[in-house]
């Protein structure tokens, strides 16, 4: 398993419509994808313009195989709540117990 960890910093006070948007848009397009586990949105309470994504997926292949036409689709559909992101892709060492289930049911 590996997570996506996301970084976005929005403009002064678009932040609660970019969780809104980027929730109908990248999550709900998200569920149809194989690689897709979860999703959370962070927020800091002291940085108010950055919003923290951390996306579980089952694995880099899987990652991969998503078409960039599906993520070009997605940002399309972010219209002017698009931002510019900082991602990084890390391993996961020892995941949560709700996905550890999820491999042993065969969800791999």
């Amino acid at each position: 398993m590996i997570v996506e960890f996301i970084t976005v910093t929005c403009p002064p006070g678009k932040r609660d419509a970019f969780i809104q948007r980027d929730d109908e848009v990248w999550t709900a397009g998200l569920m149809t994808q194989p690689a897709f586990l979860g999703k959370e949105v962070w927020t800091d309470p002291n940085d108010p313009d950055k919003v923290y994504l951390a996306i579980h997926l089952k694995s880099r292949e899987l990652l991969n195989a998503i078409p960039l036409s599906f993520c070009e689709e997605m940002d399309a559909a972010m219209g002017d709540l698009l931002m510019p992101i900082h991602s990084v892709i890390l391993d996961v060492t020892l995941p949560d117990a709700r996905y550890r289930q999820e491999e042993m049911a065969g969800g791999k």
